[in-house]
């Protein structure tokens, strides 16, 4: 598997869009990073018209990797209007004016990464017995996004990995995207009704038909980080919330697997499956 790490200029583009249309997610309680904040303020006195991004970053951000804001006969019509309104932003913002700054700040959040992505890489290589449809990573760091999110995108055979700022390399959100290229190629058995009783509405809502994938991602999370000393991981409130990843955690570390192969993963589906 190749790694390419690397800004993404039309990533760029798009968040810059986000933000000026009231994309203010933050999960740093010291604020969003320096970058983000000078390109929310050189936007701010921009008088473009507004525009209603409806769906998740993430549906956005696959179309404009997929279409590289070009309109052609493989777009999807639901995101025309987007990729107009982009082409228009662009332009009429300047927003190019910015890009070397984009291009070294972005360079600079990565370069923390060199050492520690081709490790958590080799290890999720080394633990799964299966290869993922990815042939080649590209990984990046969006300054425009808030800290400590990101998520991962699977196109024809290239992988993108992206994640938004930290202190440190999030070598957690690393491992569960990186885990997302395995167990997305496996699909997970239905949720009994009986199950979904327990469940709180809005994880069902959330998660829908990926919740038993979600949660056995990052339940691995947990158990690599532990096995492999990447420092120290617990599951958190959310994980609790949507209560499989403490079933699936459980499972692993009785197992003590040192690696996991499709059947086994799909072993763990079902005992979750029929455990009341």
């Amino acid at each position: 598997m190749r790694i390419y790490k690397k800004p993404l200029i039309n990533l760029f583009y798009l968040y810059a869009a986000l933000n000026y249309n009231g994309y203010d997610k933050e999960n740093n309680s010291k604020g969003m990073h320096p970058f983000r904040k000078k390109v929310r303020d050189y936007l701010q006195n921009k008088f473009v018209p507004k525009f209603n991004f409806c769906f998740h970053p993430y549906q956005y951000t696959k179309e404009i990797l997929i279409n590289n804001l070009i309109i052609s006969s493989k777009t999807n019509p639901d995101f025309i209007p987007t990729i107009e309104y982009l082409q228009r932003f662009i332009k009429e913002t300047n927003l190019t004016i910015l890009e070397k700054d984009f291009l070294a700040e972005t360079k600079k959040a990565i370069e923390p990464y060199s050492k520690t992505l081709p490790k958590i890489i080799k290890i999720t290589q080394e633990f799964f017995t299966f290869q993922p449809e990815s042939q080649k990573i590209i990984f990046t760091v969006n300054l425009l996004e808030s800290y400590y999110r990101g998520f991962s995108i699977q196109i024809e055979k290239t992988g993108y990995l992206i994640t938004g700022p930290s202190e440190s390399p999030n070598i957690r959100n690393l491992l569960h995207e990186l885990i997302h290229f395995y167990i997305n190629t496996i699909k997970a058995p239905e949720i009994p009704a009986s199950h979904i009783k327990k469940l709180p509405k809005e994880i069902i809502d959330n998660y829908d038909d990926f919740l038993l994938s979600e949660s056995l991602i990052r339940a691995l999370v947990i158990y690599l980080s532990r096995k492999f000393n990447l420092g120290y991981q617990e599951l958190n409130l959310n994980d609790e919330l949507m209560l499989y990843p403490q079933k699936f955690l459980e499972l692993l570390s009785k197992g003590q697997f040192n690696h996991l192969s499709k059947n086994q993963i799909k072993g763990l589906f079902t005992k979750i499956i029929n455990n009341p």
